[in-house]
């Protein structure tokens, strides 16, 4: 009985671990596939908050469903690199470095206009190339997403300069 059980519960966690594999993989194409086209015309900064919301919270729930992969499967797998002891040592000093800024606020979460440098965007940024070297996913579909979402900006930028407006709000009027 012990032994139909404990194989039971394998076939569960194998069964389990792919679909937080998939969940895992889903979260990184949109990732790449909604960031660059992405934003909202009833928030304050309409363009890089939605950016930088999206990339922060797909990352965490990425990343913990990673761990709950992990944890199913009693393995944590990851790439033994350089990159990714400079990754930590670029986090760990961008995380002390706005810790003891003058303004801590700004610099771990930004800031109207200062998300881009923020400690939270490098912590985004450091996850999603972690979870990419982990999660073994097409290079080609990632390529191909990236560029048809960035294609789509390009075609939106481009009509918007002949005075083709796609888009409503005032905001996508300004050149």
């Amino acid at each position: 009985f012990i032994i139909k059980a404990n194989y039971m519960f394998y076939k569960l966690a194998v069964r389990l671990s792919n679909q937080w594999d998939w969940f895992v993989s889903f979260c990184l194409y949109a990732i790449l596939f909604l960031t660059p086209p992405l934003f909202f015309p009833w928030t304050y900064h309409q363009v890089i908050w939605n950016k930088q919301f999206l990339l922060i919270f797909l990352m965490l729930v990425a990343f913990v469903a990673w761990l709950i992969k992990g944890i199913i499967k009693s393995e944590l797998v990851y790439t033994k690199s350089y990159f990714n002891i400079f990754l930590t040592g670029l986090v760990l000093s961008a995380f002390i470095s706005a810790l003891f800024s003058k303004a801590p606020y700004v610099s771990l979460l930004g800031l109207t206009g200062a998300e881009i440098n923020s400690f939270l965007n490098t912590l985004g940024f450091a996850l999603l190339f972690f979870l990419l070297s982990v999660v073994g996913l097409n290079r080609k579909k990632l390529a191909i997403g990236f560029l048809v979402s960035s294609l789509i900006v390009f075609l939106i930028g481009i009509l918007q300069i002949f005075g083709v407006w796609l888009f409503p709000f005032d905001f996508t009027k300004s050149l």
